[in-house]
């Protein structure tokens, strides 16, 4: 009976031995895993505020002098309209200090998904550039630069309307271009924790380029 009993013993000693190394091992795994998403959050959140992606936004317009019609001229002479086309530049940014634990999700030991904090539109209307595509007809004449500055100048909220018109269309793929660029941008950080990556958009910027939502720009 006292062999059997120290036999019980200790298979009994050796199970709860190896119980305990199970559960340090699990517990050591989880506090790296923490660990690491810790320096991961530090590291990101340095980046600050990033430009992911650039767009060039095209629009025209067809711009007729008020006073143009008086006596007939178009008629006899033709007409000073004149078409223009307006190319400027909008930006996507991200401000990475603004990624909170809640953003970053262990999928396992090493694989962490990143949703992204809410993306920056900028429309750069200092960076505008026109070219006139049509002159005024032959017998008038051309308008000048003055002439276009004032007329761009009275219609500056229509050019603003047809802008976001245009970046509306260029939104989605501008997004998923942001996307890959911050991919990019974060890929090296995570390689050094040893960790595999999934970056995704903010639920509400996804819902963007569903067209599910609208958003203001920054001009």
């Amino acid at each position: 009976m006292n062999r059997l009993h120290i036999k019980a013993t200790l298979v009994l000693l050796t199970l709860a031995m190896s119980l305990f190394y199970s559960c340090s091992g699990k517990a050591k795994q989880e506090e790296q895993k923490e660990d690491h998403i810790h320096t991961l959050l530090t590291q990101v959140r340095e980046l600050s505020r990033l430009e992911l992606a650039t767009t060039q936004l095209k629009t025209k317009l067809t711009l007729d002098p008020k006073d143009d019609g008086f006596f007939g001229w178009k008629k006899m002479f033709g007409t000073r309209a004149t078409e223009v086309q307006l190319l400027s530049q909008a930006s996507v940014y991200c401000d990475f200090s603004l990624l909170t634990d809640s953003m970053l999700h262990s999928v396992n030991d090493s694989f962490v998904e990143l949703t992204l904090p809410p993306l920056e539109i900028k429309k750069e209307f200092e960076s505008m550039h026109r070219t006139v595509t049509k002159e005024a007809s032959t017998m008038r004449t051309p308008l000048s630069a003055n002439e276009l500055n004032e007329i761009l100048e009275s219609k500056k909220d229509f050019i603003a309307d047809l802008e976001d018109k245009a970046l509306e269309k260029a939104r989605p793929e501008l997004y998923r271009e942001a996307e890959r660029s911050a991919a990019s941008k974060l890929a090296a950080l995570f390689l050094d924790l040893g960790l595999g990556m999934r970056i995704k958009l903010n639920p509400n910027d996804a819902a963007l380029i569903e067209g599910k939502n609208k958003t203001s720009l920054k001009k």
